[in-house]
């Protein structure tokens, strides 16, 4: 595993000042830290969730941030779990108040007052993320990772609902599971949750800001013994880096046609060291070779299966193949025509290269121009346009009055 960025100054007083006192939530609206855990290498795992028959880690470091190792944050474990999970990509976990958004994906996330496990935790200010990991009545259970600059982290930690500061996203196209809170909330798709980012190296106390829409702050001891006092942000470049933390496959259907061209699978956030394999579970309906190019044989249905070994994790996808025969559609024709009217035919090819050639069987009722597809009524009767590319036809009655 590498470690990812978290650009953060952190906040680090060991007593509150007295401007900050009014600010300090109650203990039912304050985030409640659980075990504190030493840190003693890269890549240390801290704590696991297990979704949906699958375990998922997450992983810490005390080590200094490399700006080019996005893999520790916050929002590495939000996108490491839809990935792994699900098979989906989840982004714009940025520095600035956002939405969750899916790559290749038709479902959208949406705020839920009613977070289930697996939903997303996001403070207000988009400063940390975390996927719910229990729900107990009105506590909410979150797991979490983030880089450290000190040698402990907490886990465990939960948040009460009632607390304005924290909100919960969940997929609009899930099915939840009515009988338990703890139980996968997400039988077909993902959703997301925030962390809270924990980065001193002794116990941390969350000063609640007098406005909702102002940065969360920490108090703690930094790993050299200093105090020192700033915000828990991501910066602006991280939400973009995220984007292309966990390897993904750009398409989960294609449509491939026989005796045309082939295909070859797209990837977004693949590293130079990481290690594909792709197998086919139908050959007779489309092949793959060791560099994903997918070339169709027959007519019918086929799944190919990606498999991606990178930064100790490996991620498996499905895409569906549909492959067909090619074809043509008419996009604009009429069936019927008076005597001198003049409609432009048109057609769409499916699989097809080449010019569309056009023709009329009788060219005293209805003429049509080769190329364009113009068709001219000259008398009564019945004729059929044709358009024809590459051996393959459509056809269109056409009654001249």
């Amino acid at each position: 595993m590498r470690r990812i960025r978290n650009g953060l100054l952190i906040v680090a007083i060991t007593i509150l000042i007295p401007v900050f006192l009014s600010e300090v939530p109650s203990a039912s609206a304050a985030m409640k830290y659980g075990a504190m855990v030493t840190i003693t290498e890269k890549g240390q795992v801290l704590d696991s969730i297990t979704y949906n028959g699958v375990t998922v880690d997450a992983v810490y470091t005390y080590e200094s941030y490399p700006s080019n190792d996005p893999v520790y944050c916050c929002a590495a474990f939000v996108k490491k779990f839809y990935s792994k999970v699900y098979g989906i990509s989840v982004y714009n976990l940025s520095s600035t108040k956002s939405t969750p958004l899916v790559y290749y994906s038709k479902g959208n996330f949406s705020v839920t007052t009613e977070p289930k496990v697996g939903d997303i935790i996001r403070d207000n200010k988009s400063t940390h993320w975390a996927i719910v990991k229990a729900v107990n009545g009105t506590t909410i259970s979150v797991i979490q990772q983030s880089y450290k600059t000190g040698a402990t982290a907490f886990i465990n930690c939960t948040i009460d609902l009632s607390d304005t500061r924290y909100t919960y996203f969940t997929y609009s196209n899930r099915v939840e599971n009515s009988t338990a809170t703890e139980s996968p909330a997400l039988l077909q798709d993902a959703q997301g949750s925030a962390e809270i980012q924990n980065t001193a190296s002794l116990a941390e106390t969350t000063v609640a800001p007098a406005n909702p829409d102002t940065v969360t702050q920490t108090t703690g001891s930094n790993s050299s013994g200093s105090n020192t006092t700033g915000v828990n942000a991501i910066s602006p470049d991280v939400g973009a880096e995220l984007q292309s933390l966990i390897p993904q496959v750009t398409v989960t259907k294609k449509t491939l046609y026989t005796g045309y061209k082939s295909y070859t699978l797209k990837f977004t956030g693949i590293s130079d060291t990481a290690q594909l394999s792709f197998s086919t579970s139908n050959p007779k309906v489309a092949e793959v070779n060791s560099k994903g190019k997918i070339t169709p044989v027959n007519e019918g249905i086929a799944f190919i299966t990606v498999k991606i070994s990178q930064g100790g994790d490996t991620y498996q996808y499905n895409v569906t193949i549909n492959v067909k025969k090619p074809y043509l559609k008419l996009t604009n024709s009429s069936k019927k025509l008076s005597i001198g009217d003049i409609v432009s035919f048109s057609a769409k090819t499916y699989g097809l290269s080449g010019e569309i050639v056009w023709n009329t069987s009788n060219q005293k009722i209805a003429s049509v121009d080769s190329k364009t597809g113009e068709v001219t009524g000259i008398k009564k009767g019945t004729v059929t346009i044709t358009a024809t590319c590459n051996g393959v036809s459509v056809k269109k009655k056409v009654s001249v009055e």
